[in-house]
């Protein structure tokens, strides 16, 4: 700031000087020009005066001065001419100047707006850039979602989730076993598939049918049932094409599809394999699909229940006229959805990926129109930047300009003035020759008026002096102010100085010596007429040879100073010349300096905008040899991959610092949870070795005292317990298949006897437990009601063995057991409301009514 208000001081201070020195040369000429007319007046005047005589003997020197000032007025009008010329000239250089200024300006000030508005449009595509990023990032999270979400519904697919055990195992190895595989076509839910809002409709429709296995034919199905017998695979129902008989739609469902609410029939709004046909038609044939449950129960009344409906809500009304209804509890995707939501996956992905294509696209085009407008506003700043150069120097000739036109100015009034000057003289010469025959009164009459307007000129020259050493004195000021800014320029203001004062004293010698020589002159004339007069004595001779003498004398002197004059004027003129060209120098300088100041704040603001570091903080990145012609192409990279990264976090290394910490903590954590889980494994693992030795050492013993109890309690006979579990399976966990053989029957399963056989069967049980763990107390309530007698009363019996160890409270309305027991206690009610217990000793009454009277 300060350096900018000194120069702005300087180019002050130089206009002023220029000015002062402009007007102290207009009064410096006509300070001269006064001296000299004041001179040649009182010369001319004092001369024709005192000399009136000579002077009408001279007239024939009068018409020589006359015919050289007429001389000297010609060469004054031509210069005044040249100088005017040369006045208009700068003028109309200096009107071009200053139109061009006008335009630059014009531009200068539209072009800082539109250079604001460009690089606002930057901003924006930059924006728009990073908006596109964000959305590439977000659209590639979307498209690793769905990738993940179709692994899963693949993997629940491939897995076979949804199925019950005994499908999902028989599926799983017909995957995998060729001979398997070859029997098996798949699931309903396989076959068949249908719009996402019919799914909840079809899946209650088909009800568990969904998971039934496809075969070819009836044979298919035997093998495969057999395969499942024989590896304890467990239960499943298979719908073999061939043997499927169809169920066509009838005519009351068909008329029905028209009816209010009914959407259609069951087999049109599915797609499925014609090899499907029967299977299909079985399932769901003259079922129709209708929208609410209020519409459904109004066909099914029209139609007199003479179909299956099914409403989207998952509500049937059967045949039967049952209604089945209400709400559904919110679980796992059903089976039938699975391969809808896979390809939904697999749409839904190829639908972001041709998204991610567009967006791609989309940035790569924003990125080029970005560059190009970069390119473009690079361009305009450079324009914008020349144009501010131009305009200064512009501003720099206009100022040059004026100066040289006011000094054109200055020495038009000189010209004109001394012009004035010669063309007064000329008058009085002539005014001289016309008053050389006046007489003496009017010749001193003329004397005083010639005195008084001398003494006039030498008053107005004092005021020209006055001023002009008043402006000589303020120029110093100012030369000396402009001094202590700039030395160099104080060096050169001070050579002109000094050349200007020579001028001045050679001037001064110069006037000084043209007024020794007219006087000379004079003299020389006055005796060259007393020579023609008389004759010259050799005094006389040698005084005149003198005075010649003199003369040549002074006009060397003259001429010599004339030379010298020149001299000192051609170096002014080239120290002029050179003061220029150093100033020019020195604003070219200014303005390269100042464009590389603008292009380091610009540069320093791009680093800070794009990157947010200053330049003290890039030296620490500074990289030796670096090879600059690359670095345009490596920017574009690195600037590409910065974008890919999207937002940046930048407390990244903090949180990294502090998620590491916790990681390390929670990897302890995990190592001392894993070192107890294997700890307690092991101690399961032992305790579950321990518990399976006991439980078979139990089973075993449990399972020799049902084979006794059995034939004991059935006279005869065989049964065993047997463990329901497949290979792999844990035995703790499995299930215990009863095998039963009653006397006179076949071996079977213990769900296949009568009632009262599965009865004795679990009693036999209970009393082989009892054999092996007696318990002090044991509660039966009504354990033999589904016995008959016979049954009743072995039981009894057995019941009593038992009694020694155990002590039996039995609930019974059977008299074998009654007969049995040790007491009997009874509930009876005699009045109303009112309950009263009766207990009986049977051991007792036999005391005292004897043996065998209780039975």
């Amino acid at each position: 700031e300060a350096i900018k208000k000194g120069e702005t001081r300087i180019a002050e201070i130089d206009n002023e000087t220029d000015l002062l020195s402009q007007a102290i040369k207009a009064l410096s000429g006509k300070i001269e020009v006064f001296e000299k007319l004041s001179d040649e007046n009182r010369q001319s005047q004092l001369s024709s005066a005192e000399n009136l005589s000579e002077i009408r003997k001279n007239q024939g020197s009068l018409a020589a001065q006359m015919q050289a000032a007429e001389d000297r007025i010609a060469e004054l009008t031509s210069a005044l001419k040249k100088e005017k010329a040369r006045k208009e000239k700068l003028e109309e250089e200096l009107d071009g100047v200053r139109k061009d200024l006008k335009k630059l300006k014009e531009f200068t000030s539209g072009g800082e707006k539109e250079l604001a508005d460009r690089e606002e449009e930057i901003r924006d595509m930059q924006l728009t850039i990073n908006n596109f990023n964000q959305e590439l990032f977000s659209v590639g999270g979307q498209i690793s979602s769905l990738k993940d979400s179709l692994e899963m519904y693949i993997g629940i697919k491939n897995r076979y989730e949804g199925y019950k055990d005994s499908v999902r195992r028989l599926l799983s190895v017909a995957k995998t076993n060729p001979e398997v595989g070859s029997h098996v076509k798949g699931t309903i839910a396989d076959i068949i598939h249908t719009d996402q809002k019919y799914e909840l409709a079809f899946e209650v429709a088909l009800g568990a049918a969904t998971q039934n296995v496809v075969t070819p034919t009836q044979d298919d199905a035997r093998i495969l049932i057999e395969y499942l017998k024989r590896t304890g695979g467990g239960v499943v129902t298979f719908m073999p094409v061939t043997g499927m008989k169809p169920r066509p739609d009838s005519r009351e469902a068909q008329r029905a599809t028209s009816e209010k609410g009914a959407i259609g029939l069951a087999t049109d709004l599915i797609r499925y394999d014609e090899y499907y046909y029967n299977v299909v038609t079985n399932l769901l044939g003259n079922t129709l699909i209708c929208d609410t449950v209020y519409n459904a129960t109004a066909i099914a009344k029209k139609y007199g229940n003479t179909f299956r409906i099914v409403t989207l809500d998952g509500d049937i009304v059967s045949t039967s006229g049952s209604m089945t209804g209400g709400s559904r509890q919110q679980k796992g995707a059903s089976v039938l959805a699975g391969e809808r939501k896979i390809e939904e996956c697999r749409e839904n992905i190829l639908k972001k990926q041709k998204y991610l294509e567009k967006l791609k696209i989309a940035i790569a085009e924003s990125e080029k129109g970005k560059e190009e407008a970069e390119a473009a506003v690079n361009a305009l700043r450079a324009k914008y930047q020349g144009s501010l150069n131009e305009l200064a120097v512009l501003s720099q000739r206009e100022i040059s300009l004026t100066k040289e036109s006011e000094e054109a100015q200055s020495n038009i009034d000189v010209y004109a003035e001394t012009l004035k000057g010669f063309e007064e003289k000329l008058g009085r010469l002539k005014d001289e020759e016309a008053y050389a025959g006046k007489s003496e009164e009017e010749l001193n009459a003329m004397r005083q008026g010639a005195e008084a307007t001398l003494e006039k000129q030498r008053g107005q020259c004092e005021a020209f002096k006055a001023e002009r050493d008043e402006k000589s004195a303020k120029l110093h000021a100012l030369e000396v102010e402009k001094a202590a800014a700039e030395k160099q320029i104080e060096s050169l203001n001070a050579d002109i100085r000094r050349y200007e004062k020579e001028k001045e004293d050679l001037i001064a010698r110069i006037i000084s010596t043209e007024r020794e020589k007219a006087t000379a002159e004079a003299e020389l004339s006055a005796l060259e007429e007393k020579a023609k007069q008389a004759e010259l004595t050799e005094e006389e001779k040698a005084a005149v040879q003198a005075v010649n003498d003199e003369i040549a004398t002074v006009s060397a002197e003259k001429e010599a100073l004339n030379i010298r004059q020149v001299q000192l004027d051609e170096e002014r003129t080239a120290v002029q010349e050179e003061l220029t060209k150093q100033t020019d120098k020195r604003y070219k300088c200014e303005i390269e300096i100042s464009k590389i100041d603008t292009n380091l704040e610009n540069m320093r603001q791009r680093i800070e905008e794009a990157y947010g570091i200053d330049y003290e903080g890039c030296l620490a990145l500074k990289a030796d040899n670096f090879n600059v012609d690359e670095a345009a192409g490596l920017i574009s990279a690195l600037k590409r991959k910065i974008t890919l990264l999207g937002n940046v976090n930048l407390n990244a290394v903090e949180e990294y610092a502090d998620e590491k910490a916790h990681y390390d903590e929670m990897t302890v954590q995990r190592d001392d949870l894993q070192k107890a889980i294997d700890d307690l494994q092991q101690a399961l693992d032992e305790i579950r070795a321990e518990m399976l030795k006991i439980f078979d050492a139990g089973f075993n013993d449990i399972n020799e005292n049902f084979k006794v109890t059995f034939k004991e309690l059935f006279g005869g006979g065989n049964a065993e317990l047997q463990m329901d579990y497949i290979e792999g399976q844990d035995p703790l966990e499995a299930g215990v298949e009863i095998v039963a053989c009653p006397p006179g029957k076949k071996l079977t399963k213990i769900s296949l006897l009568s009632g009262g056989e599965r009865a004795l069967t679990a009693i036999a049980i209970l009393f082989a437990i009892l054999k092996c763990r007696p318990m002090p107390f044991c509660i039966l309530d009504e354990i033999e009601a589904a016995l008959d007698e016979a049954n009743v009363d072995r039981f009894a019996s057995y019941l009593k063995h038992f009694s020694q160890e155990t002590q039996f409270i039995v609930i019974t309305h059977r008299r074998p057991t009654m007969n049995q027991s040790d007491a009997l206690f009874g509930v009876t009610m005699q009045e109303k409301g009112v309950s009263k217990i009766v207990s009986v000793k049977l051991g007792e009454v036999e005391k005292q009514l004897g043996e065998g009277t209780v039975e």
